[in-house]
Formats: C-alpha cells, sequence, structure tokens
C-alpha cells in the first residue's frame, strides 16, 4: 500500500519524549514528512523533558511511555503537571486495555502502538491531536 501525506505548510512545535535513539529518528522522520516546516525538540528523559516544558509551549508532545527515570502512567502525570494545554499523544510497545485507561486517566489525548509510526493511522492521529 502506497502511502500519501498531504504535507501541511503549517509550523507546528513538536516534543519527541523518547529514549530509543532508533525510535525517536523514526518518529521525528514521519513528523517532518506530514509537516516540513515543524520546530521538533527531542528530549531522551523525564528530567530533559522537565526543562523543555519550562522553555517552550508545544503544539503536540509525543511520548515514549518508558524512559530511564520514569515508568509507565507517571510519565504522563509528570508532564501534566507543568503542561495541561499540549496534546500528549503516548506511543508505546507494550498497548492494552489497561495501560489506555491509564494514560487517558493520567492525561494523555491519545495511546497508539509504536508499529503505527510512519503509516497512514499515525498521520491520522498526529492531525487529530495537535493544537492548533
Amino acid at each position: 500500500m502506497s502511502q500519501t501525506f498531504s504535507k501541511s505548510k503549517q509550523t507546528h512545535h513538536i516534543l519527541i519524549v523518547e529514549d530509543d535513539p532508533a525510535d525517536a529518528l523514526l518518529i521525528k522522520n514521519s513528523v517532518q514528512k506530514i509537516w516540513p516546516n515543524s520546530k521538533i525538540q527531542e528530549t531522551k528523559s523525564m528530567w530533559e523533558t522537565y526543562d523543555a516544558l519550562k522553555k517552550s509551549m508545544f503544539n503536540l508532545i509525543l511520548l515514549d511511555l518508558n524512559l530511564e527515570d520514569t515508568l509507565g502512567f507517571s510519565s504522563v502525570s509528570e508532564i501534566r503537571k507543568l503542561d495541561r494545554n499540549s496534546s500528549v499523544v503516548v506511543l508505546t510497545n507494550h498497548i492494552t486495555d489497561l495501560t489506555i485507561s491509564e494514560c487517558l486517566k493520567a492525561g494523555a489525548n491519545h495511546v497508539a502502538p509504536k508499529e503505527y509510526i510512519g503509516g497512514d493511522m499515525f498521520h491520522d492521529i498526529l492531525n487529530e491531536h495537535v493544537k492548533i
């Protein structure tokens, strides 16, 4: 199946919170295909994420659920302590009904499996949740 993404000229400020370099690159490349003019900032830990959230506002936060310094749903809660406005899309390899439920309760806007990254579903999820 060939993927056709409509590239938007809008500029979004996106925060990618991902500690795996390969996943971070895949996410970044996927975002740039959708929004080539986006300003993308990357962090690898919750500590770096705190710093980024104190200095900037984001239209969208793409969050790996398990980081070196936080695990699971607490990552979402920690982000929501500093940022109540940005959309948070959780990306995880371990998606279950409990994961989805707990992430949404903690303040995530959406939870998606990492296997969606780069595909049409990922494109749709980002467009649905980016704050303009």
